[in-house]
Formats: C-alpha cells, sequence, structure tokens
C-alpha cells in the first residue's frame, strides 16, 4: 500500500477522487500497519528441534510471535532419536519411586564429567540443575508426556535419567510438542521448513534477523530477534568442516548424527564475532550399533545409554567382559579403543524385559539378534560356551559383593544365567555430541570477546542446545542433552521475546 504522487495541476475533480480513496485506504493502511508491527516484533527460531521447540512453546505461552525456521522438510533434528531420558534431580517421579537426589548432587555429576571434579560448579551447570526438575514438570504436566521409567545411567549418583514406559524418549517428547503446535494460530507462528539460514544479520553490533534460502531458491530477509537452536557439527563432513579444523584425528569416525549436523549456526555466529568454546571438546559414544547389511555405513544408530543402564554387559571378541559399563563414555570408549576385533552389547532376559520399546526396535532394525540362551548367545560369537560361563560367575559373584575389577558397583538385572535368553549386537564407538560451540550465559544470551577482556552478550541473539558451548566441559553426562534443549530453550525463548520490542525498535533506527 504504497502512493506514488506525479506532478500534476491542480484540479478539484481529481482531489476529490484522491481523498476519497485515501478516505478508503486508511483503515486498510492502519491494519497493514499493525501487522507488520506484529511481525517485526517477533522472534526468529532457527532449528526444529527440542531445544528449538522448547523456545517457540515458551514464547506463544508468553503470548509472543515467532517464525520458525527449519533446513530440513520435517522437524524433529537429533532430539527425535534420542533413546537414552531426560535428568531432572528432586523430581516428582524421582520422590514417587523413592529416589533421594537433589540439585546439587546432579551439579557435582555434571561437573566430574565434564572437568574430573566436582567442584567449582559452574554458572551455567547451576541453571542447568537447578531447572531440571520444572523441566520435567513442563513436558510431564504441561504437555502430557509419559517420562515415568527411571534409570541409573553412567557417572550418575542416582537414578534420574526419566525416560517413557512404551516409547523412546525423544520421539515421544518431539512428536507431542510437534502435535501441540497445531494449537497455535496461524497469525502468531509461522514455520518455515526447507528453509536455510545462510547468514546472521547484524546492525552496529546488534543481531536483527537472519537471511534464508526458501525451498524455490529464492532468498530472503527475516527481521526479529533470533534463537539459534541449530544444534552440533558431529556430521560435519562439508568443505568448511568444524570436525577437520578442530579435530581432525576423529573426522572419519561414523557418527550417530543425521546429516543435518553440520554446524551451520556455528559458522554463522562466529562470522558475526561471537565466541566459540571448547570446539576441541567432541564426545565420543562407546557404543553405536553396526548394521551387519552396511557394517562400513558412517552414519550409526546409536546403542543407547540406557541398554548399560539397565545391565547391557559389554564384551570383547574373545567373549570376555574389559570395562565397567556404568563409567563415564570417554572411560568405556578408551576401554573399547584398547580391545583388537569386534566388540559386542549383550542383554540378558531380565535387561531386556525392562528395555522392551528398545529392543523391540533394533531387533526390528537387525541390530540386535535373539538367541535362546547362553550356549547359542557363544556359538554366534564364535567363543566357547565355557568362556560366556565364566564370565557369568564372575559377574554374578562382584554383584553380590558389591564391587567387580572394573571399578563396578551396580549390577541391574543379575544374575545372569547360561540357560535365560539372550539379545547382542555388534558396537563401534561413534561421534555423539559437540560439546564445543558458542558461549552463552545463564539468561541463553550468546557471547562475543570483549577488547578489555571478558565477554558480553550479543543484543538480539540467543541460543540453546548443541550450538551452544560451556555447559557440558570435556564430556557429556548422559541425560544432560534433552535436558539442556529444555531449560535453556525456554529461557532463550523467554528472554528473545522480552527483548523484541528492542530489537524492532533498532530496525526503525538502523533501516
Amino acid at each position: 500500500f504504497f502512493f506514488r504522487v506525479k506532478s500534476c495541476p491542480f484540479d478539484l475533480h481529481a482531489m476529490k477522487h484522491f481523498w476519497f480513496a485515501l478516505a478508503l485506504l486508511l483503515p486498510v493502511a492502519a491494519i497493514f500497519t499493525t501487522l507488520m508491527s506484529k511481525s517485526a516484533q517477533r522472534v526468529i527460531v532457527v532449528g526444529g528441534g527440542l531445544a528449538g521447540l522448547s523456545a517457540v512453546h515458551t514464547i506463544l505461552e508468553a503470548g509472543g510471535n515467532v517464525v520458525l525456521v527449519e533446513k530440513e522438510d520435517k522437524l524433529g533434528g537429533n532430539s527425535m532419536k534420542a533413546s537414552s531420558g531426560i535428568n531432572s534431580a528432586g523430581s516428582h517421579v524421582q520422590q514417587a519411586q523413592g529416589v533421594s537426589d537433589t540439585v546439587q548432587v546432579h551439579e557435582a555429576d555434571t561437573m566430574r564429567s565434564g572437568t574430573g571434579e566436582p567442584l567449582p560448579v559452574w554458572d551455567t551447570v547451576a541453571t542447568l540443575s537447578a531447572n531440571s526438575a520444572s523441566a520435567l514438570d513442563w513436558l510431564t504436566k504441561h504437555f502430557g508426556v509419559d517420562l515415568s521409567v527411571l534409570s541409573q545411567c553412567g557417572g550418575h549418583s542416582h537414578a534420574r535419567t526419566h525416560r517413557p514406559l512404551k516409547a523412546p524418549a525423544g520421539a515421544a517428547i518431539m512428536s507431542t510438542l510437534i502435535k501441540k503446535l497445531e494449537d497455535h494460530p496461524a497469525d502468531r507462528l509461522q514455520i518455515l521448513t526447507g528453509t536455510t539460514m545462510t547468514q546472521l544479520l547484524a546492525r552496529h553490533g546488534t543481531v536483527v534477523g537472519i537471511e534464508v534460502r526458501l525451498p524455490d531458491g529464492h532468498v530472503e530477509e527475516l527481521k526479529g530477534v533470533v534463537v539459534l537452536a541449530t544444534g552440533g557439527y558431529a556430521n560435519d563432513r562439508s568443505t568448511s568442516s568444524l570436525l577437520q579444523q578442530y579435530v581432525p584425528h576423529l573426522a572419519d569416525l561414523p557418527t550417530t548424527n543425521g546429516p543435518w549436523a553440520q554446524g551451520e549456526g556455528v559458522k554463522a555466529a562466529i562470522a558475526i564475532g561471537a565466541a566459540a568454546v571448547d570446539m576441541d571438546k567432541v564426545q565420543v559414544h562407546p557404543t553405536g550399533f553396526v548394521d551387519p547389511a552396511h557394517p562400513e555405513d558412517k552414519t550409526k544408530f546409536l546403542c543407547g545409554e540406557a541398554l548399560r543402564g539397565e545391565g547391557g554387559l559389554i564384551l570383547n571378541a574373545q567373549g570376555r567382559r574389559f570395562t565397567n559399563e556404568l563409567g563415564l563414555r570417554e572411560e568405556v570408549t578408551a576401554a573399547m579403543d584398547q580391545q583388537l576385533g569386534k566388540r559386542y552389547l549383550v542383554l540378558n532376559a531380565k535387561a531386556a524385559g525392562k528395555l522392551e520399546m528398545h529392543v523391540k526396535f533394533y531387533t526390528f532394525k537387525k541390530l540386535l539378534t535373539a538367541y535362546s540362551n547362553g550356549e547359542a548367545l557363544a556359538t554366534a560369537l564364535g567363543v566357547p560356551a565355557e568362556t560366556l560361563r565364566q564370565e557369568w560367575t564372575a559377574y554374578n559373584s562382584a554383584a553380590e559383593a558389591g564391587v567387580d575389577a572394573f571399578g563396578k558397583t551396580r549390577f541391574p538385572n543379575a544374575p545372569i544365567e547360561m540357560d535365560e535368553a539372550f539379545y547382542a549386537g555388534e558396537i563401534v564407538p561413534v561421534l555423539h555430541y559437540t560439546m564445543g560451540g558458542i558461549a552463552l550465559n545463564t539468561e541463553a544470551q550468546l557471547l562475543r570477546d570483549v577488547s578489555s577482556g571478558g565477554r558480553e552478550p550479543i543484543p538480539g541473539l540467543y541460543g540453546a542446545g548443541e550450538v551452544t558451548g560451556g555447559v557440558h566441559g570435556k564430556n557429556r553426562l548422559a541425560g544432560n542433552s534433552l535436558l539442556e534443549c529444555v531449560v535453556y530453550g525456554r529461557v532463550a525463548g523467554r528472554n528473545a521475546w522480552a527483548e523484541a520490542a528492542n530489537i524492532w525498535n533498532a530496525l526503525r533506527r538502523f533501516g
């Protein structure tokens, strides 16, 4: 609605028609201006995984307007593939099941995994732990996600990793949050799938939006506060690979990440001066399944932490245990790297019974194979049945004593017996998670270095999830990834919407 006024002689008849037309258009122009104002006072969330959707729902709950940009054709990302669960300390689920846990113990476990020492606790970790119970409440009570099953994964002092009874955690959470997007009106929520962010737009040090490439190839600018939730770079095989730049010795390992995990958000933020931290801290998960039909595939299905949390054992090519299966991921991986030949994840019938949905899925994918008893398992592994019998006897004795030769002190679903059924699959270490990313603070603001030392927030730019760094240290604790997505996604959404009016004013100043 624009007028182009040409020079003309004064004409009463023409002026009468002009003012009549203007009178008709003024209400329309007012409505149009209002819509434009609303669309500019908005938040642009880039990334449709759990961090992004947590931000989106939080913005909508606050009455805000949001555009969700996702480069894939559907929402979900790596969050959809998560299986072990989400951590929460002092949750209503733990209380109902008699698990005594505290925020302080979760902080200590997280710090011990990330730095080797329980203290001091970083502010980012304190925020993560302090908000863990409310994050679980939000998912279970507000959205109705079942997270009633507890497991104690490696590196945890208590059972605090929550998962559903009848579905993998990631799929259950994400399918619910995606479905709930339908409850919001189209004038407040716009979802752009198949749309790639090509760069962040900054004016005088303030982020005012993003440039995107639409599915038809057109390039457009979207203006507003930005929340980056684009994930990590554990599958970055591009010419500008962050893996090659920071961890070239790991770059050829297989990965559990989808092809979308190429670090575009990290690169875009660095390009406008954001500070990257811990970029060489890439987690190698000890257990990725080898697909017997495609053993050389570079992308593997994760053999989730929950399997070892319920008593899954790791055997070498000789049928012998060689590590504490519930140790930190880096410790289990280091032990696996010392073994020659194949390595296997084995579940007895009692453990498999606690993991019904996992086992059904993995057997359907032919990643786990069922065996009627220990002798059948020994034949498949190519080891003497007596070897497994010796291993089970030693394991059961350690369970009774409360500790084994590898330092394991918890023995779920023991004893193991030769005459029970088993499930087994070949496993290898895999790239799983990038602890590095863009530095953030407890308000989910992304940071840049300043010449006087230290860092400051970048106005108009927030982040959550794997795109950020500074929460997990050198090694992420199982179950903290989904927790980080919810906690910092909600913080980012709340604060980004609060800043939306300021960015709209900046846009009016900068043009």
